[in-house]
This record gives structure tokens, sequence and C-alpha cells, in this order.
């Protein structure tokens, strides 16, 4: 029986969408986008814990707040990250309609100057706000990377 088929899928006293192993040996804290909530993600996530079934994943919800790009309305957003040594992976479809390419561009040169140091971009050149499955693959990728299997 594969540790997969142990995984639990529940929500903590945060309100944190937790998909989890028996025993897990390392976690991924995946931070949704502007607007969005981890419960969004669910599905997607769920997907890539197929491929590493000794990860923790936690998909928390970040708390409403006014946010300026959307005109002062309230909507879940993050505040900026206090750490420059988490290893950052950006991902950005090129024909984006909502968040414009060249701010994700921008967006990572604005992390290297303020000192984040293990960077990648991925752009796509056919996918819009959302995601594809290259996208994902590259994820599983970038994870499977960071996140060595500990347990074998």
């Amino acid at each position: 029986m594969s540790r997969l088929s142990t995984s639990r899928v529940t929500t903590d006293a945060d309100n944190n969408l937790v998909l989890a192993p028996e025993r897990p040996s390392a976690a991924v804290v995946f931070l949704h986008g502007l607007g969005d909530t981890g419960h969004g993600w669910s599905d997607a996530m769920a997907m890539l814990a197929k491929g590493l079934p000794h990860v923790k994943f936690v998909l928390p919800t970040a708390a409403s707040m006014p946010v300026t790009l959307n005109m002062g309305m309230r909507m879940p957003a993050w505040l900026a990250p206090e750490t420059a040594n988490v290893p950052l992976l950006m991902c950005h479809g090129e024909q984006d309609p909502v968040v414009r390419f060249d701010y994700g561009k921008m967006s990572k040169e604005k992390l290297e100057a303020a000192g984040v140091k293990d960077i990648k971009f991925h752009s796509y050149p056919n996918m819009e706000h959302g995601a594809c499955m290259e996208e994902l693959d590259d994820v599983a990728k970038w994870l499977q990377r960071v996140i060595p299997d500990t347990q074998n």
C-alpha cells in the first residue's frame, strides 16, 4: 500500500487546507495569488501530491484586506515575505490578460534586487490567467528538486 493511500485532506483550525500522508518527511506551503484561496488550488495540489507521497501540502488562504489594485476593495492578499533564503518558483502565462506578463518579470527582478537568492521563473507562451499542465509539470519537477524524499 502506498503512502498516498493514507493521505488525508483536512482543514486545520486556521482554515488551511492540508493534504498529508501519515508520516510526511517534508512540507510545501503553497501561497495562492491575489484574490484566490487555498481551496481554489486543492485539485492541482492533490495531483502534485500523487508524485510526492512523502510531502505534506498546506494551502493557506490569505486574510482579506483592502487592495489598491482592486480599487480598495477587500480580497485575499499576502504581505511581503520576510526571508531571502527560501527557494521561490514563479510561473506566469505570457498571454495573461489580468496580470501583465512584464509585471511578472519585474516582480522577479524586484525580488532579486531585494536579496531573494534562489528564484526560478518559468513562462508559458500560450497560457492566460490560470494554470496549464506544462506549468504543473514544472512545479512538480521543482518541488522534487527542492524537497528530497528522505524516507527512501
